[in-house]
């Protein structure tokens, strides 16, 4: 009789199907670790520069090659790491471009802030920055001619200053200067909406809800 119950419930316990949720707790822990890698990666310190910090971020720039040096003096980067918050800030920059730059292998302006962009773009992504968007625009009546403009959010002007005085900048600074008559920038401090964060917790949620929804369905099947 026991030899029997056991054999017939190791032959049950073979047959059952393995519990629909189990997937589920998976795409579950996948979903946390994405939302707070990116959480960390987006979110900055929230405390503003320090006068020391902004001492030794100057006396950094005064030690860069004379043209990078030339254009982060003709921001204004003192006033701007003065005026820092603590939160985000975006630039923006409004271009009027050079029909064909002056890079040695004569692209348009259009075409140089493209391979700028593509050369800056592992160096925001590693200070938690990253392009908003970029277009070209055309301005009419008597506004000033703009033909392009770029937004680029930085979680912090201490990032954006890690961003300016990073090797591969002043690399990619030519590319840049190369493709633009005119170059206005415009920063502000605040975040954009919706938040990164929250369309990928949406995302992560919809993943979930289906996920949860094919096991269950299959799991049916099965049975």
């Amino acid at each position: 009789m026991q030899v029997l119950w056991r054999k017939v419930s190791s032959t049950s316990l073979e047959h059952s199907p393995m519990p629909a949720i189990r997937p589920v707790f998976i795409v579950a822990a996948l979903a946390v670790v994405l939302m707070l890698t990116t959480f960390f990666w987006y979110r900055g310190s929230g405390s503003p520069l320090t006068e020391h910090e902004i001492n030794a971020y100057q006396t950094r720039i005064d030690a860069l090659p004379a043209a990078t040096r030339g254009f982060l003096q003709g921001m204004d980067v003192l006033a701007f790491m003065r005026g820092d918050d603590g939160r985000a800030v975006h630039v923006v920059n409004l271009f009027q471009l050079n029909t064909a730059s002056a890079a040695p292998d004569s692209l348009s302006g259009e075409e140089s802030l493209a391979r700028f962009s593509r050369s800056m773009l592992p160096i925001w992504l590693k200070r938690g920055g990253y392009p908003v968007f970029s277009m070209p625009v055309a301005a009419t009546g008597e506004a000033q001619p703009w033909e392009f403009v770029s937004v680029v959010r930085y979680r912090s002007r201490r990032d954006f200053m890690e961003v300016v005085l990073d090797e591969g900048y002043g690399q990619a600074l030519p590319d840049r200067l190369a493709a633009s008559k005119l170059n206005l920038r415009v920063t502000s401090s605040g975040n954009e909406f919706p938040r990164p964060l929250v369309l990928l917790f949406a995302l992560s949620v919809a993943v979930l809800s289906f996920t949860y929804l094919l096991e269950i369905r299959r799991s049916k099947h099965a049975a």
